[in-house]
């Protein structure tokens, strides 16, 4: 007779089991891979999309928040158990909360290892990577680990904006970069617009004489594998490679290029957050939405929306607004929190603005 079909758990059970073995093959200790992209590049879509897509590899996910509102956190604690998500606030990872990384990560180690195979690290949209690597590198023999991929997300439709993906932090983020992908992809208009992005995105891997390989993605839909650095040879969901992997080493990876300074070095950003106790009118928010204020680079938050009952999730990148979508739980809406990012020297933050986007989201109020 022949042997009965497995079922789908049986063969989520074999994958994960694949991939776990190639990853542990590589070099020993828990992998972690490293997450950094600029300001609304998409990188907390793609952690959302690996724990969806884990095919029963259990992750730990660290993200970092640079304001004191945790909308990725709680995005990615719809899809993990809440005690393997660890929420760094307040500041950015490779600054201010650098010391509590290497803390939370040891700590999280010491209780939950037996039940986690791979560590991923969100940075903030801000973050130098170089201080993040350092402090792995410090206790990569201590706690066991090691460096396995770093991942760099870029906007394809701000990869030439000298405020956005040309400024001076997102073409740092690149220097470390085994794989970036070009994510939004969807959002230009024609396969030589998308040419042109990767070939900016080719000249800044130039300049710093790196070679990472290039996905193309939308909403950084892309192979685990390629995430993770189980393969030889790469290729992404629905576009092409822009080269292939270099060969898995075996030996302990060490990061270049940062010096003895434990501080990053990105631009002075400065954050302020809004709060209400009042729902959101939908009509009046999306006009405001609509024409968002200058000189802010991000904005995103839990929204109370009048005759919705969960939190409405709200996202602002440059210019252009993600669609509405409600966030994943029970808990019924009490009130709202945005926090807004923009850069230190803009006079488009300073307090006399903030009070007036304060008043313009006051008037979108019930």
């Amino acid at each position: 007779a022949a042997a009965a079909a497995p079922t789908p758990e049986q063969t989520a059970t074999v994958v994960a089991t694949s991939l776990l073995e190639r990853l542990s093959s590589r070099r020993p200790g828990m992998p972690v891979c490293l997450i950094t992209g600029f300001l609304g590049a998409g990188k907390t879509t793609l952690v959302n999309h690996i724990l969806a897509n884990s095919q029963g590899l259990r992750a730990a996910v660290f993200v970092n928040e640079y304001g004191s509102v945790d909308v990725d956190g709680a995005l990615i604690r719809s899809r993990v158990d809440e005690d393997r998500v660890v929420s760094l606030m307040n500041g950015c990872v490779c600054c201010e909360v650098n010391e509590d990384l290497a803390l939370q990560l040891s700590k999280i180690l010491r209780t939950r290892r037996d039940t986690i195979d791979v560590v991923i690290i969100e940075t903030s949209g801000v973050c130098d990577p170089d201080p993040v690597l350092s402090t792995l590198q410090q206790i990569e023999d201590v706690d066991q680990v090691h460096l396995d991929t770093v991942v760099c997300v870029v906007d394809a439709s701000t990869v030439g904006d000298l405020e956005l993906g040309a400024s001076k932090d997102a073409r740092r983020q690149l220097g470390h970069a085994d794989v970036l992908l070009l994510n939004k992809v969807d959002l230009l208009e024609s396969p030589e617009a998308v040419q042109a992005a990767e070939g900016r995105l080719q000249e800044y891997c130039r300049e710093q004489e790196i070679e990472p390989v290039i996905l193309h993605t939308s909403r950084a839909e892309v192979d685990l594998e390629a995430l993770l650095g189980l393969a030889s040879a790469l290729a992404p969901v629905g576009g092409a490679a822009g080269g292939a992997a270099a060969p898995p080493p075996t030996t302990k990876r060490f990061c270049r290029g940062f010096g003895a300074s434990v501080r990053g070095q990105h631009t002075r950003f400065v954050t302020f957050a809004y709060t209400a106790s009042r729902p959101f009118d939908m009509m009046k928010f999306e006009q405001w939405a609509a024409n968002p204020p200058a000189g802010v680079l991000r904005a995103k938050g839990l929204l109370w929306m009048r005759g919705i009952p969960k939190y409405v999730c709200f996202h602002l990148a440059g210019r252009r607004t993600n669609p509405f979508e409600t966030l994943p739980s029970c808990e019924t809406p009490v009130g709202s929190e945005i926090v807004f990012v923009g850069r230190g020297d803009s006079d488009s933050t300073s307090a006399a603005d903030q009070d007036g986007i304060r008043q313009a989201l006051d008037d979108c109020l019930c």
